[in-house]
């Protein structure tokens, strides 16, 4: 069973108004268990439309859907759903509300209607994988923290839910070097031990190159590519196609191959590096 599958979703803002804009046009895909999945696409392109469907906050009405065998369409299945799907949005930091870092990751949890001692169990969890301190941090006003904390916490008021599929929007925004390593990291560890089936939305081609098994691209609503993301990467109109750029070690390489030299299509730096090493040694030049 695949953790989603989407066919032919087609969503309208404001139908049959003078506002009316289709942002997503026949979208199909398939999310598979244990999958790292990437959507990327430029501003406008219909990737906020399309997570949202996700876990039901906008109504399918157009096409079909299914998160974990559960039908989107079927209105007893989408509470389920909107557990099983924790989406944290852009900048989830300033979401933020509670007095108390425990009472704001505390919110899901009381939603699901789970006894106290359940409650306290997940939020104690939740702080603590996301790298905090519980004893240290629970009581703290969480905004007081660092921009970097705060966004930890935001997530763990998702994952104290214990989804089974965790969507991201754009996650390492407005994050320096340090901050984005550090929160790659923490995906990296929940998808371990909390979520198995991460989704990414991002515009941050290198991240995603090196962080997802699959990848989508959309442009105007519409699906343009589908695949790994050394097929997607390696199409000569990405750019073109999706008005965004190349990961880093893609563009070299491209550069590089331009000048007649023999390398191989690469979208990370460490594939990059051993395609470097390769022609040194004189191999293929």
């Amino acid at each position: 069973m695949s953790a989603i599958e989407i066919k032919h979703l087609t969503y309208t803002y404001s139908k049959k108004t003078p506002f009316e804009h289709t942002a997503l046009k026949d979208v199909s895909f398939v999310v598979e268990e244990g999958e790292t999945f990437g959507i990327i696409g430029e501003t406008g392109s219909g990737k906020s439309t399309l997570i949202q469907h996700l876990n039901a906050l906008i109504k399918m009405k157009n096409g079909e859907g299914t998160v974990l065998g559960k039908d989107l369409k079927d209105k007893k299945s989408l509470r389920q759903i909107r557990f099983d799907v924790g989406m944290v949005f852009q900048y989830p930091e300033y979401q933020l509300f509670a007095d108390t870092i425990e009472q704001d990751v505390a919110f899901g949890p009381k939603n699901m209607g789970l006894q106290k001692v359940e409650i306290d169990r997940r939020v104690r969890r939740a702080i603590e994988l996301v790298g905090l301190d519980f004893d240290k941090f629970a009581k703290r006003s969480p905004f007081e923290l660092s921009g970097g904390e705060k966004r930890r916490v935001a997530i763990a008021g998702v994952i104290a839910m214990e989804p089974k599929i965790l969507v991201l929007d754009e996650p390492t925004a407005g994050l320096d070097p340090q901050g984005r390593e550090d929160i790659l990291a923490l995906i990296k560890k929940l998808k371990e031990e909390v979520c198995p089936t991460i989704i990414i939305v991002t515009h941050n081609m290198d991240e995603i190159a090196k962080e997802a098994d699959h990848i989508i691209a959309l442009f105007k609503g519409e699906i343009v590519y589908n695949g790994t993301p050394l097929e997607v990467f390696s199409h000569e109109d990405f750019k073109e196609k999706t008005r965004l750029e190349y990961p880093t070690a893609t563009y070299i390489a491209n550069e590089i191959r331009k000048q007649g030299v023999d390398i191989k299509q690469v979208v990370t730096p460490e594939e990059l590096v051993s395609e470097l090493a390769r022609i040194k040694e004189g191999k293929n030049v």
